[in-house]
């Protein structure tokens, strides 16, 4: 075999191995972009993305932003004596333009977690405005059954089923 046909045998194999190792420092590189950060109350836990922005509008509210769009947000609601059930709920927070089109409960200890479909339809003042609200939303509520339930929601409009499931997973009550 002449020197040319050898070199061209160590090419390939070289230049394969070039490659593989490119991909695994580009995908590890990657992987910082959507490091998540813990957010921490006296109520509960969450991991958030890096990138997005924590806003405060009011003491028990906080809004995670993607720029200026609401990624997600957790609400707590205190003294609540209608936070017995999924469906008073629905119908005292979500307001009646609204309707629960799917509940599942999962209890937590002390807590139970319901997981709600709220469907949407238009007021007469919204049709007039142009208004286009989202035809439904899940809400993922947590309460203790006695004074208070946390509102943790994650807009499926702007962020992908794995990134809502992983918000959602790493919220902890304490």
């Amino acid at each position: 075999m002449n020197k040319k046909a050898k070199k061209a045998k160590l090419i390939i194999p070289i230049t394969i191995v070039v490659m593989i190792v490119a991909l695994v420092i580009c995908t590890y590189l990657s992987r910082g972009r959507n490091v998540a950060t813990k957010y921490e109350t006296d109520i509960y836990t969450v991991s958030v993305s890096k990138q997005w922005d924590i806003e405060t509008p009011f003491d028990n509210c906080r809004k995670f932003m993607v720029g200026s769009n609401e990624a997600a947000y957790i609400e707590i609601f205190r003294d609540c004596t209608y936070c017995t059930s999924a469906e008073s709920i629905a119908m005292n927070v979500f307001g009646e333009h609204s309707s629960l089109r799917d509940v599942e409960e999962t209890v937590l200890g002390d807590w139970t977690r319901y997981k709600m479909v709220i469907d949407y339809e238009l007021s007469a003042s919204q049709e007039i405005q142009g208004e286009n609200p989202p035809e439904e939303e899940t809400h993922y509520i947590y309460t203790n059954k006695q004074d208070m339930f946390i509102d943790v929601y994650a807009n499926n409009q702007l962020l992908t089923e794995e990134e809502i499931q992983k918000f959602i997973d790493s919220f902890k009550l304490k």
